[in-house]
């Protein structure tokens, strides 16, 4: 991840590792076990490192060749690189170089299952052990989560393997005869196909939890004609989706992505999402639309809270660090109630069940009676001075300033334009480069435009793609350097764009909220 850029770098190829605080930004694909007869691993960083090598489980590593005779010599994986490079791999790889080439040794590989309770199978999208089990008790019930997210995590517990995907016909039987052995009066067996929303209108919504595309289809008749929850594999060998609601709700929506920027970018597009939870190894991860409170969990490190603006709330003194991130959070949309919640005049009403009422953290002030019940708020808006113009716009409250350029002796070095001015926003006002959502915001931009170009935050990385710097949804658009004399706007590729053809940055933020509490 390159924070602060915008931008992540894909990982398709490994040699080694250092330990280093920035390797935080990475993130690994959890990959199966490999284990290289002869060869033992102590670190558990040289073991995620080995698995990620030969993630593929094949001869050679990805982007490796294998070559039968090497120079008439024994067999060996080949990859064509400099000296450089080939002495990057860890040494327990063993990799040399020859002639130009990087060398390993090629492995014959033998596969198996964790124990006999599972079955091995060779199929077009690789060799998979599979296994059937037993639902959870009857009387345990999914809270806050979806049906298919607790089975998907039920299978991890029980197996270490999620919720089959299924990409052919062979695989279909298989798992099919596995529900026949276990209970010969079953019903079906759910397998990890969901979909992207809760009714089903066409098939093309649906998708495999551990990420893999739909290859392979075996849908049974009227599939799409109802609401969904789950997909089962009936007897008859057919796909069938089944409707079961959870009474309390989700804080979650799930996107199908193994990519926490892209899962960052869809949080950003998607109403009232404050955060998000990356679901290794499944492929999705969750977009959280409402926040409680919180425990002390290693597994909250999967969890990534949007930046918010901070809220005062008046009387309120909070001194965790984390309870200001919550409050934040809870409050993200600035209004007198959270995103959810219904204004009754005196109090926010939330439709939810007394538990999960009680699972907000104490100083929200929650309450239950038929519902539950939180303080309703008078908002006031303010800037962090009046240098700022302050607004409210269809998509919100915002402080905006147009501040002159950096001066033209600044040398930006490898950075892009764009994201040089996105920063040099940041460190002079707090905000980022401005988004324009309205013509009256783009009227308070123009009305305090300094010069006559003015830096605005719409970029475009690639042809026919373009974005806001502050990751806020697009709308229609035409330009991304406002003119001081017309208000429009007007791209330019970035390396034509000479550094005195403007002379000022719109720069935006969110306006800062003090709440009071109504009584």
């Amino acid at each position: 991840m390159l924070l602060g850029t915008g931008y992540c770098n894909l990982l398709t190829m490994l040699h080694s590792y250092k330990v280093n605080l920035a390797q935080c930004s990475y993130y690994l694909k959890q990959s199966a076990n490999v284990t290289v007869t002869g060869r033992k691993l102590t670190s558990n960083i040289d073991i995620a490192l080995q698995n990620a090598v030969y993630n593929s489980q094949l001869t050679c590593p990805d982007g490796w060749y294998y070559v039968l005779t090497y120079q008439l010599g024994p067999s060996k994986c080949v990859l064509s690189t400099s000296q450089t490079v080939c002495k990057q791999y860890a040494s327990f790889f063993q990799a040399t170089f020859s002639n130009g080439d990087c060398l390993m040794a090629g492995r014959t590989i033998t596969y198996k299952c964790p124990d006999s309770s599972f079955t091995i199978g060779n199929y077009t999208d690789g060799l998979y052990c599979l296994k059937v089990i037993s639902k959870w008790s009857n009387d345990t019930e999914p809270a806050g989560v979806k049906l298919y997210e607790m089975a998907n995590q039920y299978c991890k517990d029980k197996t270490g393997g999620y919720l089959a995907s299924i990409h052919s016909a062979a695989e279909n039987n298989a798992i099919n005869a596995l529900q026949k052995k276990l209970s010969a009066t079953s019903t079906g067996v759910m397998i990890g196909l969901v979909a992207n929303s809760a009714t089903i209108t066409n098939t093309n919504e649906m998708y495999w939890l551990d990420g893999t595309g739909v290859s392979y289809t075996n849908y049974g008749a009227n599939f799409t004609y109802d609401e969904f929850t789950y997909t089962l594999l009936k007897t008859n060998g057919q796909w069938q989706s089944l409707y079961d609601p959870d009474p309390d709700g989700s804080i979650f929506n799930q996107y199908a992505t193994i990519d926490a920027n892209d899962c960052a970018i869809e949080c950003a597009n998607t109403d009232h999402c404050i955060g998000f939870q990356m679901l290794y190894g499944t492929g999705n991860c969750n977009l959280l639309t409402m926040v409680r409170g919180y425990n002390f969990d290693v597994s909250q490190c999967e969890y990534y809270l949007k930046q918010s603006t901070n809220v005062t709330i008046t009387g309120r003194t909070l001194t965790s660090n984390i309870d200001v991130v919550l409050q934040n959070a809870v409050y993200d949309s600035q209004e007198p109630c959270p995103d959810g919640w219904t204004n009754l005049n005196t109090t926010c009403y939330l439709n939810v069940s007394q538990s999960t009422c009680n699972e907000y953290a104490s100083f929200l002030e929650a309450s239950y009676n038929d519902g539950c019940n939180i303080p309703l708020m008078n908002v006031t808006y303010n800037c962090l001075d009046r240098t700022f113009k302050l607004g409210s716009y269809t998509d919100g409250h915002y402080c905006l300033k147009v501040i002159s350029k950096w001066p033209d002796s600044i040398n930006i070095g490898s950075m892009k334009q764009f994201e040089f001015a996105n920063q040099y926003c940041y460190n002079q006002t707090g905000g980022y480069l401005a988004s324009i959502h309205s013509q009256d915001e783009n009227d308070d931009i123009h009305t305090h435009c300094l010069r006559s170009m003015n830096y605005i935050g719409l970029m475009a990385p690639k042809k026919n793609y373009a974005y806001w710097a502050d990751t806020s949804t697009l709308n229609s658009f035409n330009f991304t350097v406002m003119n001081n004399g017309s208000g429009h706007w007007r791209t330019t590729m970035d390396a034509h764009l000479s550094v005195t053809s403007f002379q000022s940055l719109a720069c935006k933020q969110n306006a800062m909220a003090t709440m009071t509490k109504i009584t």
